[in-house]
């Protein structure tokens, strides 16, 4: 019995299967962030875009540890690829809350794995946190995206955004995951989740 609630290869191997969809479903939705007023509320099309993913990851997953890996995994990939590395962090924590929330339902509760998905979805504020918190980042944006994306962006971004951005957040991860479940009825049926 023990065996059976472990993380097997099989396990890993859906969670990297997933995880590697999930990047480049994120990064094809946040190609629309080179407009400022869309990067400024990236989460809203990734969130949106990631859901269904997220929803058919969750008919596979029935064992503790597997979404924490997943967000693990990605924190760490988005981290190297020029994400602050306190992204990794959150992307970790958010990862494993949203694994304790999704286990409360056994894997088997379609409202627990929302909630957990809203919970996982907060992390992908991580990105935009050194606007606010790290000096000197607009700097360097302002050398890639140039003087005139900076300008308009920073004015999108006073430090109220914050909370306005985890609200849209999780309404953006709350449709993703409805969407999700609407495409993927059949998996959820088969599966067992209610």
């Amino acid at each position: 019995m023990k065996n059976k609630n472990r993380i097997q290869a099989k396990d890993l191997i859906t969670v990297g299967i997933f995880t590697a969809i999930m990047m480049v479903v994120r990064i094809i939705s946040s190609f629309l962030g080179v407009i400022p007023i869309v990067n400024a509320i990236i989460t809203v099309p990734v969130c949106i875009a990631v859901g269904p993913v997220y929803m058919l990851f969750l008919t596979k997953v029935k064992k503790m540890w597997m979404i924490t890996i997943m967000a693990g995994i990605t924190g760490i990939f988005m981290s190297v690829f020029g994400w602050a590395w306190f992204c990794a962090a959150i992307a970790l924590v958010c990862g494993l809350i949203a694994d304790f929330i999704t286990k409360l339902g056994n894997y088997q509760s379609y409202k627990l794995g929302l909630a957990g998905y809203c919970v996982y979805s907060l992390w992908w504020i991580a990105p935009v946190l050194p606007v606010w918190f790290q000096p000197g980042f607009l700097d360097n944006m302002r050398e890639s995206m140039g003087a005139e994306f900076v300008q308009a962006y920073s004015t999108l971004m006073p430090i109220w955004m914050l909370p306005v951005l985890i609200v849209v957040t999780i309404i953006s991860a709350l449709i993703g995951g409805l969407l999700g479940k609407r495409m993927m009825k059949k998996h959820f049926v088969r599966s067992g989740i209610a």
